[in-house]
């Protein structure tokens, strides 16, 4: 298996161009993807502090059309509230004389000695030596690289034996190697001390963890996942979607929304690479919204017929969808919509951790269906 770093970066690349060709791939009776869907409001819609009232009775409740995970694999997030959300850009304007104030903040936060000036081209501000570099490109997004320890494993160089994947968000996470623990504490500390600096307005919580094997020994990396007041936002790709979610100007910004941190055995950071840093544009609270019994059963009566899925988790999470930008452009704000997924986990070749989900909009009700 060849460089970890790279198969992570080339793979918003990748991902765009398995979109294109994945509707020819899906069955019939999936393919149509989005379904309107009728809802009796008067049970299914409740408030956003009562949508999980309905929880047990819907893992009680044998579905036709699929089967739910095992309630104790669940993680319930209770939020106070599901909001109507939009997030802009931090630094959208381009600033550089802000990139290069935060690149030399940074430095001081993270506790970094980098002996050079810092520079800056088109759309970023770096300081960089022969060991360690440190950098911020438009709209916020950090990148570091530390000298790899001595006694530790540099797992973007070296070519990894093998990369186990644990879900550090569900509840099986207990059970999870103490080392991949300890690495995952260090990396949420790195990231809010990135966060801080950059004056991001959204919480980052620890989402997947890798313990890499390599012929240095052993590294570990943790997914971060972007949230807000408890709900997170969509940072993992479904390799079966279709090009309507990356329609220029409403395209899923997941990769808007990853970050991730490599540490050697030892939890000394190796790489650190972010994602775009966000304030809050808009956030109202949401009256009533989908429960997620409401959700279950719309699924039932919805989804194709002579169908029998297998869920490996539900939960409640925000789509981001906005639009990508090149450097020059002026960039609109991501709107969040809350969601119920319900996934499939899709493990790739690389140890990666891909999804196929459907979905249902907390407020219109709208399915969505991404699944082989």
């Amino acid at each position: 298996m060849k460089s970890i770093k790279k198969a992570k970066i080339l793979l918003p690349v990748l991902l765009a161009a398995v979109v294109l060709s994945a509707c020819e791939n899906t069955p019939d009776n999936i393919r149509s993807n989005k379904h309107s869907a009728e809802v009796d409001s008067g049970e299914a819609y409740v408030s956003s502090e009562n949508i999980y009232d309905s929880f047990d009775a819907a893992f009680e409740k044998e579905y036709a059309k699929f089967k739910l995970p095992e309630k104790s694999a669940v993680s319930i997030c209770k939020s106070d509230g599901v909001y109507d959300l939009e997030l802009a850009y931090i630094n959208a304007e381009n600033d550089m004389d802000w990139l290069s104030s935060k690149v030399e903040e940074l430095q001081s936060a993270l506790d970094i000695k980098i002996d050079s000036k810092i520079e800056t081209v088109e759309d970023q501000a770096q300081l960089q030596d022969e060991h360690n570099k440190l950098k911020i490109t438009r709209f916020a997004q950090p990148y570091c690289c530390w000298e790899a320890s001595e006694n530790g494993v540099n797992t973007a160089d070296a070519d990894a034996d093998n990369m186990e994947l644990f879900y550090l968000d569900r509840p099986t996470s207990e059970n999870a190697d103490s080392g991949l623990l300890s690495a995952a504490d260090k990396a949420k500390t790195l990231a809010d001390t990135f966060s801080n600096v950059l004056g991001e307005e959204l919480d980052n919580v620890v989402s997947d963890g890798y313990i890499i094997t390599t012929d240095s020994g052993i590294g570990y990396e943790i997914e971060i996942q972007k949230a807000y007041k408890g709900i997170g936002i969509q940072n993992v790709f479904s390799t079966n979607a279709d090009d309507t979610l990356f329609v220029k100007g409403n395209a899923l910004m997941t990769y808007s929304m990853q970050t991730y941190t490599d540490l050697d055995a030892n939890f000394g950071p190796e790489y650190y690479i972010g994602c775009n840093a966000f304030k809050v544009a808009k956030a109202e609270k949401i009256d009533k919204m989908l429960s997620f019994k409401g959700a279950c059963d719309l699924l039932e009566e919805n989804l194709a017929d002579k169908i029998d899925i297998q869920f490996d988790d539900v939960k409640l999470m925000y789509e981001p969808r906005g639009e990508s930008t090149e450097v020059g452009e002026s960039a609109d704000n991501i709107c969040c919509t809350p969601k119920w997924y319900f996934i499939i986990d899709d493990k790739q070749p690389t140890g990666l951790h891909a999804i196929n989900y459907v979905t249902v909009d907390c407020v219109t009700g709208e399915i969505y269906v991404l699944i082989p």
